[in-house]
């Protein structure tokens, strides 16, 4: 009697990339868009946190003007992340209230 092993076919491997956090500070990473190994450029952007305080305060009567100081505080704006080669958006830090 003959047994006849039979082969299973290779498995192709998958690289799987890990997500990449983004800050507020620029991340060494490589472009999905390019494919260069590049450094992030940052640019300091309104996102929702500067319209939420800024409501907040014109509420509590922070007028002429003043309700509008959250939109020059950068620790209340989103980070954007770009490639300085393609200058394709990457990523975005966004600031939660």
């Amino acid at each position: 009697q003959q047994v006849l092993q039979q082969q299973q076919p290779p498995v192709p491997y998958n690289m799987v990339m890990q997500p990449i956090s983004f800050d507020k500070e620029p991340v060494t990473t490589t472009c999905p868009h390019c494919g260069s190994n590049i450094t992030t450029t940052v640019n300091q952007i309104n996102g929702f946190a500067p319209w939420i305080v800024c409501g907040g305060m014109a509420l509590i009567g922070c007028m002429l003007g003043c309700c509008l100081i959250p939109f020059c505080i950068n620790t209340l704006k989103d980070t954007e992340h770009r490639c300085p080669s393609c200058q394709q958006m990457i990523g975005r830090h966004k600031v939660i209230c």
